[in-house]
């Protein structure tokens, strides 16, 4: 979970200079394991789905595991960092945007 953290902590100090923020890929199972995964890109939306075999290839080389809960708490904490530094509006709005988007298209 740190490195999740970590990962999208970087959106955070976008504002700061010209730093490249990689369009981080989140999945959860489409119902049942045996279904595969439902996917979407954090910045761009991008939808895909994983089969059975790539979701069980993603998960043996070292996927990070997020409850929904856990992952809803880091854009809270998120959101509390952003007021704590004063990111710009463009900065919150990447924020909302990348946790919205995985949580409405993933999470669900």
């Amino acid at each position: 979970m740190k490195s999740l953290l970590i990962l999208l902590s970087t959106i955070l100090i976008s504002s700061c200079g010209s730093i490249n923020i990689h369009d981080t890929k989140a999945c959860s199972v489409a119902g049942k394991v045996s279904a595969g995964a439902n996917c979407v890109t954090a910045l761009s939306g991008v939808k895909s789905q994983l089969s059975f075999d790539e979701l069980i290839d993603l998960l043996e080389s070292g996927a990070i595991i997020v409850p929904v809960n856990d992952f809803v708490n880091m854009k809270g904490d998120l959101e509390a960092a952003c007021v704590r530094i004063k990111c710009n509006k463009k900065v919150k709005k990447k924020i909302n945007d990348a946790f919205n988007r995985i949580i409405k298209n993933v999470a669900d």
